[in-house]
């Protein structure tokens, strides 16, 4: 099983799953719009092919056109379900880039209340739980994102901004049931756990 974009036209980029003898079927799992039109993109599959993750618009509001963090499953992946982003009015952009293997962890970025993008686990029943990894800042500000997930789900790699200039490679050891709060008052100590302090 494959996944990948349609990218024949920016304008109308679409996710899409080939399964089947010689990957002759191909599935256009759909948009998070009722309309089911907008861009999506498929990033991570579970190691059974199953699950598939991504991003996808979702509704147009007044002021902008978002793509949120996508879990497609279920019969052909035709359920949907939207895991929303680190914002308090979960609007803004949010996008898995890994699933563990077997795809009940999804890991990625999203953006936050701050309009910067954290690092972000998706866990729990229906990807419910979202924790916002923070950064390596003092006071938590600045960019994170994860490129890679173990297939455990409990090690996440990539980058973090520090309080000294750029930013620094990270790896962390996320601890599970993990938290369901974000940002600076995330209880870090007990749930994320920094394996690798950048050096400064």
């Amino acid at each position: 099983m494959i996944n990948d974009s349609d990218r024949s036209s920016i304008t109308s980029q679409r996710a899409v799953i080939w399964s089947g003898d010689n990957w002759g079927v191909k599935i256009d799992p759909g948009s998070l719009r009722s309309d089911n039109l907008g861009k999506t993109s498929i990033n991570a599959l579970s190691d059974d092919g199953k699950i598939a993750a991504g991003q996808s618009e979702i509704e147009p509001v007044i002021t902008a056109i978002y793509q949120q963090a996508v879990i497609w499953s279920g019969e052909n992946w035709e359920t949907k379900t939207r895991l929303g982003s680190l914002r308090s009015d979960n609007l803004g952009n949010s996008k898995v880039v890994a699933l563990s293997a077997n795809g009940k962890i999804a890991a990625g970025y999203s953006e936050t209340d701050s309009k910067t993008i954290h690092a972000v686990i998706w866990s729990g029943e229906n990807w419910e739980t979202k924790t916002d990894l923070g950064t390596f800042k003092s006071d938590n500000a600045g960019l994170s994102g994860i490129e890679a997930l173990s297939a455990d789900g409990t090690i996440a790699v990539g980058f973090s901004s520090t309080d000294a200039k750029g930013q620094r490679a990270v790896l962390w050891k996320i601890i599970y049931p993990a938290s369901s709060e974000s940002g600076s008052n995330a209880p870090n100590s007990a749930h994320i756990q920094p394996l690798m302090q950048p050096t400064q």
